[in-house]
């Protein structure tokens, strides 16, 4: 797959795609081609894109940054569907829906990552979320391009997932 960027990156480099963590295996002045394994087809979006699609890009973080928002690592963990999607004066409210397998890990005002897009969730109905997204936000991501039906690609919060995961274990 390749995509169109200034960003300066090199072979080998991680970049992420709508969320999806990926390593770019060519590098010309203006455009980077990374590799995307079937498995990774499989369990994203990355399969819908279409030549021209405008995306969310996300440099790797490097140690010595100073991180503003959640940890998004780029290891995505489900597809959702977005259900709704309500415009008010401040912000657009999107209802996106999951597998149901996938409601333990969504945690209301707790971070859930979108298309690479670091959020909070508002609200919670079993494996229903939702996410007030505020102008900025809407504007400057692809999600301004998204209708009801979209899907989205989904990473949970690492700390939840670990939690959640170790709920049982007498050693935590």
């Amino acid at each position: 797959m390749t995509f169109n960027t200034s960003l300066p990156l090199k072979t080998g480099d991680s970049i992420a795609l709508n969320g999806v963590c990926l390593t770019v295996i060519e590098t010309l002045a203006l455009s980077k081609t990374v590799e995307v394994s079937e498995e990774t087809l499989k369990k994203t979006t990355l399969k819908f894109i279409k030549p021209g699609e405008i995306v969310n890009l996300e440099p790797p973080l490097t140690p010595e940054q100073y991180i503003s928002g959640h940890i998004v690592q780029g290891h995505v963990d489900t597809v959702g569907t977005i259900l709704q999607i309500q415009k008010s004066v401040n912000n657009h409210k999107f209802y996106i829906k999951t597998d149901s397998k996938f409601s333990l890990f969504i945690v209301k005002h707790g971070s859930i990552a979108i298309d690479g897009i670091s959020l909070t969730i508002f609200d919670v109905k079993k494996n229903i979320f939702s996410l007030n997204i505020i102008p900025f936000t809407f504007n400057n991501t692809n999600l301004h391009l998204k209708r009801t039906g979209s899907k989205v690609n989904i990473e949970f919060d690492i700390v939840v997932k670990f939690l959640k995961n170790h709920a049982n274990d007498s050693k935590l």
